[in-house]
């Protein structure tokens, strides 16, 4: 494929996205993500309290908004994970316990997420895929 930009032209073999803010409206996903592990917690009796530390910890405000240079928006899962375990062991759960559950909660709230529903594509983002197909 040739790409043409002012006066150069460059012979791509492929392209590379990062899908968060670029393809799909991250505003939109991420609380919703955010918030069912957080509700994943609640359910294994995690206490209002301490979720709401750990939503203060990733960087969710309580307007839903996120902190695009906290945890949640730059961490990885993994990373993310050490956070939350973090918060509820400062908390007084035991470590163990803590990453147990937390690893529980993240599990549980992706298996029981309609991607497809809470994912919204930036507008034309699907043709401009298919067209680079």
């Amino acid at each position: 494929m040739l790409l043409r930009l002012k006066d150069r032209t460059y012979e791509i073999e492929g392209i590379i996205f990062d899908k968060d803010g670029t393809l799909l409206d991250s505003e939109s996903f991420w609380p919703v993500l955010l918030e069912t592990r957080m509700e994943k917690l609640r359910e294994q009796g995690v206490e209002e309290h301490v979720i709401s530390n750990c939503c203060r910890t990733l960087g969710l405000h309580p307007d839903r908004t996120i902190d695009y240079s906290g945890p949640f928006a730059l961490a990885s899962r993994g990373e993310e994970m050490l956070v939350t375990s973090t918060v509820l062991y400062q908390n007084g759960y035991r470590w163990d316990k803590a990453r147990k559950m937390v690893e529980k909660a993240y599990d549980n709230a992706e298996d029981e997420l309609d991607i497809d529903k809470i994912t919204k594509l930036f507008p034309g983002v699907k043709d401009l895929l298919k067209e680079l197909k």
